[in-house]
């Protein structure tokens, strides 16, 4: 059920790039699916309390509410916040959600240069990138 809640959270909430490390980081932070452990960190990707006392004030054990919060922490921190990104544990969980939605993850070339492009990728580049994606899946 973990898998199943953390695949759902990661592509609801994060971008299609960020999606597979996130959901891997859920399953690795919270392997059982539990809200957390009651103690500092809560819900499924065990958002600590401590460290974000802004984000005290959300009921952080609701997965939705949690996943959008983590999403809000990675945009501006990037995935240090969470120990099993910085200890490699989340690695044993990548591809856990039968691989990315996105028909350019076929195309490693396209999407690196849409990693590294970011939002300012020229109209003309762009629409090569597709050609090529949909020629490899027709």
């Amino acid at each position: 059920m973990a898998a199943d809640l953390c695949c759902r959270l990661a592509a609801t909430y994060f971008a299609p790039a960020d999606q597979d490390t996130a959901q891997a980081i859920c399953h690795a932070e919270s392997p059982t699916g539990a809200p957390g452990d009651g103690g500092q960190s809560r819900g499924p990707f065990q958002i600590n309390l401590p460290s974000h006392p802004d984000l005290a004030s959300l009921n952080l054990d609701d997965p939705d509410v949690n996943a959008q919060a983590a999403a809000q922490i990675k945009a501006s921190s990037g995935w240090g916040p969470w120990s099993t990104y910085n200890n490699g544990a989340y690695r044993q969980y990548l591809g856990s959600c039968g691989g990315s939605s996105s028909p350019l993850a076929s195309l490693p070339q396209a999407s690196a240069i849409l990693t590294a492009a970011g939002p300012w990728i020229p109209i003309g580049l762009l629409a090569l990138i597709f050609a090529g994606a949909y020629d490899a899946l027709s």
